[in-house]
């Protein structure tokens, strides 16, 4: 740890290949040191950075190595680092390491990696936990334009009905009014288990007055 803490003050171009060769280990003994070095290798500005954190998050057998390399892909807010978080998100085998990729992507000041988090919602094939959590970090965001996007996800036939049923769970929460949207929801064509839940939710208002 103590080399590795020296090699932070050297020039990036002669640390990085020193960084690699740890981080390339894969035995159980050599993860802490992996994990030092992931540290190093986080504050480097060099375009190799993302590339090698993607690699780790998805291929090192550690659980905490990987969750590591996802955490630092998050402090960044740049294209690359949210290509790479995508990536993880849809291609990694690990679903724990995909939920650290999505929360994130939703944490992330990028305006494309929040459009990646609503998409996750509607990906077929998908762990429905991970698309019900998708549909949870996106409806943090108050604003009127994400209470038409969940009046959508509501009123969207071709979505699951648990994630429409939890669609409409959120909108009345808002802080953002969502009264019109929740209106015009029921005067659309809606199942029966929705339209029920918009009418549960109606008399709540109505006696929260």
């Amino acid at each position: 740890a103590a080399a590795l803490d020296a090699l932070q003050q050297m020039d990036a171009d002669r640390v990085l290949p020193l960084l690699q060769r740890v981080l390339a280990r894969r035995d159980a003994c050599s993860a802490p040191l992996r994990k030092n070095a992931l540290f190093t290798l986080a504050q480097m500005k060099t375009a190799e950075r993302d590339k090698i954190l993607l690699d780790l998050a998805k291929s090192d057998p550690n659980e905490s190595v990987r969750n590591d390399a996802v955490f630092y892909l998050g402090q960044a807010s740049g294209d690359a680092a949210v290509d790479a978080l995508e990536d993880i998100l849809l291609h990694a085998d690990q679903t724990g390491v995909r939920s650290n990729a999505l929360f994130a992507l939703a944490q992330n000041s990028n305006p494309r990696a929040r459009k990646i988090v609503q998409a996750m919602v509607m990906l077929e094939g998908a762990p429905m936990q991970l698309r019900k959590d998708a549909l949870f970090h996106s409806a943090q965001r108050s604003t009127a334009e994400v209470n038409k996007w969940l009046a959508a996800m509501v009123a969207n036939s071709r979505a699951p009905l648990e994630v429409r049923k939890d669609a409409l769970f959120f909108l009345p929460q808002r802080k953002a009014d969502a009264s019109d949207d929740m209106s015009a929801l029921y005067d659309g064509a809606l199942p029966f288990e929705i339209k029920k839940d918009l009418l549960f939710f109606f008399a709540q208002r109505r006696d929260d007055k």
